[in-house]
């Protein structure tokens, strides 16, 4: 019975934090993400790091630097004013994601991420091949 009410209590959390009184999404314009139409790389993160979530936010800003239309953010999960927009994104941890504010369209590469940490060119490679092909969607 805890559990059922428990699992009724997240669900309704969850509704309320992505829908208002009219039914329709929130904008998220809040603290960590702009309104400017830009594509955003969003690197989230714990205080305390290893080795590969440092290198993917230093490979994720090397490769962001690269692109005009695109801002890099880095974003700690473990603060307090950070935890609208983590849960927004769903994470608690490291993650890697690419943002357009407009749309709302977001794309999870934190998989990709961790899969080319260890290797600088591949990653920033392939990230670029991912962000290019996410703006011609956007």
């Amino acid at each position: 019975m805890k559990t059922f009410l428990f699992s009724i209590f997240m669900l309704f959390g969850l509704f309320s934090i992505f829908a208002n009184n009219s039914g329709e999404l929130v904008d998220f314009q809040m603290n960590g993400l702009s309104s400017d139409p830009k594509i955003e790389l969003i690197q989230f993160h714990s205080t305390k790091r290893c080795v590969s979530c440092t290198n993917m936010q230093a490979f994720a800003e090397e490769t962001a630097d690269k692109f005009d239309h695109l801002t890099f953010k880095s974003i700690d999960v473990d603060k307090s004013e950070n935890a609208e927009i983590s849960r927004h994104f769903q994470v608690a941890g490291t993650a890697l994601f690419l943002y357009h504010p407009e749309s709302g369209n977001m794309e999870d590469l934190t998989s990709f991420g961790f899969m080319n940490v260890r290797n600088k060119d591949k990653f920033i490679e392939g990230l670029s091949g991912k962000i290019n092909a996410f703006t011609s969607k956007n």
